[in-house]
Protein backbone atom coordinates (compact mmCIF):
# COMPACT_ATOMS: atom_id res chain seq x y z
CA UNK A 1 0.00 0.00 0.00
CA UNK A 2 1.21 3.50 -0.82
CA UNK A 3 0.44 4.80 2.66
CA UNK A 4 0.70 2.59 5.65
CA UNK A 5 0.39 3.02 9.39
CA UNK A 6 3.14 1.26 11.32
CA UNK A 7 2.15 -0.49 14.53
CA UNK A 8 4.44 1.68 16.65
CA UNK A 9 4.09 4.04 19.56
CA UNK A 10 6.17 7.23 19.57
CA UNK A 11 8.20 6.96 22.82
CA UNK A 12 7.16 9.34 25.60
CA UNK A 13 10.76 10.55 25.90
CA UNK A 14 10.77 11.60 22.22
CA UNK A 15 7.36 13.27 22.51
CA UNK A 16 8.42 15.23 25.60
CA UNK A 17 11.70 16.33 23.95
CA UNK A 18 9.80 17.65 20.90
CA UNK A 19 7.30 19.50 23.11
CA UNK A 20 10.25 20.99 25.03
CA UNK A 21 11.75 22.67 21.93
CA UNK A 22 11.71 26.43 22.72
CA UNK A 23 8.90 26.92 20.19
CA UNK A 24 8.31 30.55 21.14
CA UNK A 25 11.77 31.34 19.71
CA UNK A 26 11.12 29.45 16.44
CA UNK A 27 10.01 31.70 13.60
CA UNK A 28 7.38 30.78 11.02
CA UNK A 29 9.10 30.14 7.69
CA UNK A 30 7.58 32.33 4.97
CA UNK A 31 6.45 29.32 2.93
CA UNK A 32 4.87 27.43 5.85
CA UNK A 33 1.89 28.11 8.06
CA UNK A 34 3.40 26.27 11.03
CA UNK A 35 6.65 26.35 13.02
CA UNK A 36 9.48 24.00 11.96
CA UNK A 37 12.96 22.94 13.08
CA UNK A 38 15.39 21.17 10.69
CA UNK A 39 17.89 18.42 11.55
CA UNK A 40 20.51 16.85 9.29
CA UNK A 41 20.83 18.24 5.79
CA UNK A 42 19.07 21.61 5.96
CA UNK A 43 17.10 23.52 3.37
CA UNK A 44 18.97 23.53 0.08
CA UNK A 45 18.17 26.88 -1.46
CA UNK A 46 20.91 26.53 -4.03
CA UNK A 47 22.36 23.03 -4.23
CA UNK A 48 25.58 24.26 -5.89
CA UNK A 49 26.46 26.31 -2.80
CA UNK A 50 26.90 23.09 -0.92
CA UNK A 51 25.16 21.26 1.87
CA UNK A 52 24.11 22.97 5.06
CA UNK A 53 22.99 21.33 8.28
CA UNK A 54 19.76 22.36 9.94
CA UNK A 55 19.99 24.46 13.07
CA UNK A 56 18.54 21.67 15.21
CA UNK A 57 21.63 19.52 14.61
CA UNK A 58 23.79 22.12 16.34
CA UNK A 59 21.42 23.28 19.08
CA UNK A 60 19.52 20.05 19.95
CA UNK A 61 21.88 17.07 19.55
CA UNK A 62 20.06 15.01 22.21
CA UNK A 63 16.72 15.37 20.41
CA UNK A 64 18.40 14.59 17.10
CA UNK A 65 19.75 11.33 18.57
CA UNK A 66 16.26 10.35 19.80
CA UNK A 67 14.79 11.10 16.36
CA UNK A 68 17.39 9.24 14.28
CA UNK A 69 17.29 6.25 16.63
CA UNK A 70 13.49 5.96 16.47
CA UNK A 71 13.28 6.44 12.68
CA UNK A 72 16.08 3.93 11.97
CA UNK A 73 14.40 1.30 14.13
CA UNK A 74 10.92 2.07 12.75
CA UNK A 75 11.96 1.44 9.13
CA UNK A 76 15.57 0.25 8.74
CA UNK A 77 15.19 0.01 4.96
CA UNK A 78 14.35 3.70 4.53
CA UNK A 79 17.22 6.11 4.01
CA UNK A 80 17.03 9.69 5.26
CA UNK A 81 19.40 12.68 5.28
CA UNK A 82 17.05 15.21 6.88
CA UNK A 83 14.36 15.41 9.53
CA UNK A 84 11.89 18.26 9.98
CA UNK A 85 9.91 18.68 13.20
CA UNK A 86 6.68 20.70 12.84
CA UNK A 87 4.27 22.18 15.36
CA UNK A 88 0.68 23.05 14.40
CA UNK A 89 -1.12 25.42 16.78
CA UNK A 90 -4.70 26.70 16.27
CA UNK A 91 -5.08 28.41 12.89
CA UNK A 92 -1.94 26.76 11.43
CA UNK A 93 -1.85 24.38 8.47
CA UNK A 94 0.26 23.42 5.44
CA UNK A 95 -0.82 23.95 1.85
CA UNK A 96 -0.90 21.08 -0.62
CA UNK A 97 2.57 20.40 -2.02
CA UNK A 98 4.93 17.66 -3.18
CA UNK A 99 8.28 17.22 -1.46
CA UNK A 100 10.47 16.52 -4.53
CA UNK A 101 12.14 13.66 -2.67
CA UNK A 102 14.85 11.40 -4.09
CA UNK A 103 13.01 9.58 -6.87
CA UNK A 104 14.55 6.22 -5.92
CA UNK A 105 13.13 6.50 -2.43
CA UNK A 106 10.33 9.04 -2.08
CA UNK A 107 8.76 7.34 0.95
CA UNK A 108 9.27 9.06 4.27
CA UNK A 109 8.53 8.25 7.89
CA UNK A 110 5.94 10.59 9.39
CA UNK A 111 5.34 10.56 13.17
CA UNK A 112 2.34 12.57 14.50
CA UNK A 113 1.15 13.10 18.07
CA UNK A 114 -0.77 15.63 20.14
CA UNK A 115 -4.21 16.52 21.41
CA UNK A 116 -5.45 18.58 18.47
CA UNK A 117 -8.74 18.84 16.66
CA UNK A 118 -8.06 19.20 12.96
CA UNK A 119 -4.44 19.20 11.68
CA UNK A 120 -4.92 15.88 9.85
CA UNK A 121 -2.39 14.99 7.16
CA UNK A 122 -4.32 14.66 3.88
CA UNK A 123 -2.41 12.22 1.65
CA UNK A 124 -4.31 11.18 -1.45
CA UNK A 125 -7.81 10.25 -0.27
CA UNK A 126 -6.73 9.44 3.29
CA UNK A 127 -6.73 11.58 6.41
CA UNK A 128 -3.96 10.59 8.83
CA UNK A 129 -4.26 11.79 12.41
CA UNK A 130 -1.80 10.47 15.03
CA UNK A 131 0.60 7.54 14.75
CA UNK A 132 3.61 6.56 12.65
CA UNK A 133 3.11 6.37 8.88
CA UNK A 134 4.96 5.63 5.64
CA UNK A 135 4.00 8.36 3.16
CA UNK A 136 5.16 8.93 -0.43
CA UNK A 137 6.30 12.54 -0.28
CA UNK A 138 6.16 12.86 -4.09
CA UNK A 139 2.37 12.44 -4.01
CA UNK A 140 0.47 15.70 -3.28
CA UNK A 141 -0.34 16.12 0.41
CA UNK A 142 -1.35 18.85 2.85
CA UNK A 143 -2.09 19.43 6.53
CA UNK A 144 -5.57 20.70 7.37
CA UNK A 145 -6.00 23.62 9.71
CA UNK A 146 -5.53 22.93 13.41
CA UNK A 147 -8.75 24.06 15.12
CA UNK A 148 -7.87 23.35 18.75
CA UNK A 149 -4.92 22.04 20.80
CA UNK A 150 -1.49 21.33 19.31
CA UNK A 151 -0.28 18.68 16.83
CA UNK A 152 3.42 17.80 16.56
CA UNK A 153 4.98 15.89 13.67
CA UNK A 154 8.38 14.74 12.47
CA UNK A 155 9.24 13.73 8.92
CA UNK A 156 12.34 11.99 7.53
CA UNK A 157 13.36 12.59 3.90
CA UNK A 158 16.01 12.98 1.19
CA UNK A 159 15.46 15.67 -1.43
CA UNK A 160 16.37 14.89 -5.05
CA UNK A 161 18.28 18.21 -5.16
CA UNK A 162 20.41 17.05 -2.20
CA UNK A 163 22.01 14.17 -4.12
CA UNK A 164 24.75 16.24 -5.83
CA UNK A 165 25.86 17.85 -2.55
CA UNK A 166 25.38 15.07 -0.04
CA UNK A 167 28.86 13.51 -0.50
CA UNK A 168 30.83 15.80 1.85
CA UNK A 169 28.06 15.53 4.47
CA UNK A 170 27.85 11.71 4.61
CA UNK A 171 30.39 11.11 7.39
CA UNK A 172 28.81 13.70 9.67
CA UNK A 173 25.27 12.51 8.94
CA UNK A 174 26.25 8.87 9.57
CA UNK A 175 27.86 9.79 12.89
CA UNK A 176 24.56 11.41 13.90
CA UNK A 177 22.64 8.21 13.10
CA UNK A 178 21.08 9.04 9.72
CA UNK A 179 20.47 5.94 7.56
CA UNK A 180 22.26 6.32 4.20
CA UNK A 181 23.29 2.89 2.89
CA UNK A 182 21.27 3.14 -0.34
CA UNK A 183 22.50 6.69 -0.93
CA UNK A 184 26.11 5.56 -0.58
CA UNK A 185 25.55 2.87 -3.21
CA UNK A 186 23.80 5.25 -5.61
CA UNK A 187 25.24 6.11 -9.03
CA UNK A 188 24.05 9.67 -8.44
CA UNK A 189 26.60 9.94 -5.65
CA UNK A 190 29.50 8.52 -7.69
CA UNK A 191 28.79 10.90 -10.57
CA UNK A 192 27.90 14.18 -8.89
CA UNK A 193 26.48 17.01 -10.96
CA UNK A 194 28.94 19.59 -12.35
CA UNK A 195 29.72 22.21 -9.77
CA UNK A 196 29.07 19.95 -6.77
CA UNK A 197 31.22 21.29 -3.93
CA UNK A 198 34.20 19.63 -2.32
CA UNK A 199 34.00 21.82 0.76
CA UNK A 200 32.68 20.81 4.18
CA UNK A 201 29.06 21.63 4.92
CA UNK A 202 28.22 24.61 7.11
CA UNK A 203 25.35 25.20 9.50
CA UNK A 204 22.19 26.51 7.83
Amino acid sequence: SRKMQLQLEIPTELQEAIKAIPWKDVKHASYRKCKSVHFGLGTIRNCYRGAFFGRGSKTMPELQALLTDFIRKAAPQINFASIIVNRYAPGESMDEHVDKNWTRQPVQIVGRFGDSKGAALKAGDRLLHTGVFLVDGNVPHSVLECREGVLYSFVSYIKQKAMPVIGPALLQLRSWGFQLEEVERSDELKNPSPGAPASSPGID
